[in-house]
């Protein structure tokens, strides 16, 4: 007889029934250093509820008990489809019974007095299916990494050796077995043995016989960094396409080709992830670089209510549902000496909300010069269209007097409307009303007066950057009945759409059934208060993007002339302009500083790109602008440059 490696059964959960109390604590105490959980039971009673709670994997039972039989137990369990094997001991006296229990599926019997030993070689041989079905879980990798690399039968192949290995993981059948059971030949079997036996996955042992190695199954792990669903979805669809050209005699991919083929594909979706890049563009609000950047001491601040529960609708001092606007809309008009605000999801979904509320199958007058398209298909008109409300255009596409907003009013009129030109500026012979002459006109006529600012900054900016345009408070202060601007723009917070104006307008959109898709989840709202306040206690420095764009030349400079002498490559630090970005602000230049490297432009971009560092090229220079590159960055790209010019042939 074969030794039984009895330490498998430390994975079993056992339910053990003897009614007899000597017994049960004599036989108890051996067999709880043997089994990973003991159920000891004195009745069928105690051993269903047991059975009810527990996933048991084996029972020994006596089989005359005090008010039953064990044979009960049995019978039920069967009838409920339930395999669960099952020993009993038995006095000599009891063979009538011990007949019926094998006649209803018991796995085994000992007879009393119980030797332990028999006991647990027992409790192995009724487990051994078990334990067999838990070393090919061990190693089912095996099988889902050939399936990768190979063909069906290969696989097939594969699940035959594992489901034939005995205890000790000897596989101990010869290849006419396997022929005997697959459709397989004998070359494709022994060129499966010497790749399994390279890995060291199959350890060649005496008498052609081969034992699998589980520690070295690590070995196959080509994708062990990969996250594993993807790989095998891609892998699916490779591998079906190579047999596809198989089938047809076409040529198709060996097994490196598959992989190299898999770790191909899977890079593409890798890279529509989001990872944290390195802007080095310049351009401060990179729309296509998630706009602002949220300070980590802010988020800091957040993550105490992000990760947990809030009062988000919820009036602690009531006990009663509240409303996630309150807070923030008091911060708003503590900034921004405002009546009352309202947070959507973004600015278009402000313009739509204000739009569909108030003008409806009315008309809205807007100027010809700010029929915008601020990028990805995103046109006032058609926002207008979908909102419900019937644009009527005024002025000219560079001249808008007042006079063309006064003959364009008629009964069907609810708003006037003024929009940012966002990503362009009209110069020369051009003219735009004012928002305190839209406003006062609105007030005139009895309309609703509505800026859709897109950007705001609450301080003077820098570099002579705000001369044409006014300050949020500035605009507040023209009488605009409602204003709404993006929140991720020049604020420098978090995507959202900010409404601000007269209490009883937020609190006719606030009524819209709109709201409840467009409104905002205690994340967004969280990171905003926290920006809000950071503005209010003059914490300017917490404020990434101005942060950035407030940064001197002199800064820049040392920053540029750090990574420069850190990098063992030629470059030169050079003076240079950029943009805010977002539409922010459009075609106003402000000075910044970058360092320019001599070499192929091109080759360095996309080698720059492949590290997440996304510089600009300019004047035949690849460039890396300290105006958009964050102080916490510089370290990881010297790091990262050092590692592209170590490459460089």
């Amino acid at each position: 007889m074969k030794k039984r490696n009895l330490d498998i059964l430390s994975n079993f959960d056992i339910l053990y029934i003897e009614d007899e109390t000597h017994l049960l604590h004599q036989t108890t105490t051996v067999l709880e250093d043997f089994v990973k959980n003991l159920y000891p039971c004195q009745n069928l009673k105690k051993a269903y509820e047991v059975l009810e709670s527990k996933n048991i994997d084996a029972i020994i039972s006596d089989i005359l008990l005090e008010e039953a039989t064990g044979i009960e137990l049995l019978k039920n369990l069967r009838k409920e489809d339930n395999d669960t094997p099952m020993i009993f001991t038995t006095a000599y006296t009891d063979t009538k019974y011990l007949l019926e229990a094998i006649k209803f599926g018991a796995n085994n019997y000992l007879v009393k007095p119980i030797n332990i030993k028999e006991l647990l070689n027992s409790l192995y041989d009724v487990l051994l299916p078990k334990i067999k079905d838990k070393e090919i879980d061990k190693n089912k990798n095996i099988i889902r990494m050939v399936a990768l690399v190979t063909d069906t039968k290969a696989v097939e192949v594969i699940k035959f050796i594992i489901n034939n290995l005995d205890e000790n993981l000897v596989f101990n059948h010869t290849y006419n077995d396997i022929m005997d059971n697959i459709d397989v030949s004998k070359p494709t079997i022994i060129k499966l043995f010497k790749q399994l036996g390279d890995l060291e996955v199959l350890v060649k042992l005496q008498n052609a016989k081969y034992q699998l190695n589980p520690s070295k199954l690590k070995n196959l792990a080509e994708f062990k960094d990969y996250f594993y669903p993807l790989v095998l979805n891609l892998a699916k669809q490779i591998i079906e396409k190579e047999r596809e050209k198989a089938l047809l005699n076409l040529e198709y991919k060996d097994e490196q080709g598959i992989i190299e083929a898999i770790k191909r594909e899977y890079e593409i979706y890798e890279n529509l992830e989001l990872k944290p890049l390195i802007n080095a563009t310049g351009v401060v609000i990179h729309t296509n670089l998630g706009r602002s950047v949220i300070n980590e001491e802010l988020f800091k601040r957040a993550q105490k209510t992000i990760t947990s529960y809030s009062n988000l609708e919820y009036d602690l001092k009531t006990g009663k549902r509240g409303l996630r606007y309150n807070y923030t809309a008091k911060l708003c008009s503590m900034l921004f000496d405002c009546e009352d605000a309202l947070i959507v999801n973004n600015n278009a979904s402000a313009v739509f909300l204000v739009l569909n509320t108030f003008a409806k199958n009315s008309e809205v007058i807007v100027s010809r010069g700010e029929l915008v398209e601020i990028g990805g298909n995103f046109r006032i008109p058609e926002v207008m269209a979908s909102s419900g409300a019937i644009l009527h255009e005024v002025g000219t596409t560079n001249r808008t007097n007042l006079s063309d907003y006064e003959k364009a009013i008629n009964e069907n009129t609810k708003m006037l409307m003024k929009v940012h030109q966002s990503n362009f500026y009209i110069q020369g012979f051009s003219q735009n009303v004012s928002a305190v002459d839209i406003s006062n006109l609105a007030k005139k006529c009895g309309l609703i007066s509505y800026y859709d600012l897109g950007s705001v900054y609450v301080n003077k900016l820098p570099y002579s950057l705000s001369a044409h345009e006014p300050p949020l408070k500035k605009v507040l202060e023209s009488g605009i009945n409602l204003v709404s601007f993006s929140g991720d723009k020049l604020f420098g917070s978090v995507q959202c759409g900010l409404i601000l104006g007269k209490k009883e307008l937020i609190n006719e959109l606030k009524n819209n059934q709109l709201l409840r898709m467009l409104r905002v989840d205690k994340i967004t709202l969280s990171i905003l208060n926290e920006t809000l306040k950071a503005y209010i206690n003059k914490e300017f420095n917490l404020i990434q993007t101005t942060h950035q764009i407030y940064k001197d030349i002199d800064e820049l400079t040392d920053m540029a002339n750090l990574v420069k002498a850190n990098v063992a490559a030629p470059s030169k630090v050079v003076k240079t302009k950029t943009f805010i970005g977002g539409g922010t602000l459009p075609c106003r230049e402000y000075p910044s500083i970058a360092l320019a490297f001599l070499e192929n432009p091109i080759e360095l971009e996309q080698k720059f790109r492949e590290k997440r560092v996304i510089g600009r090229i300019e004047n035949d220079k690849f460039m890396l602008d300290f105006r958009s590159i964050m102080d916490k960055d510089l370290q990881n790209l010297i790091k990262i440059c050092n590692e592209i010019f170590r490459e460089q042939p």
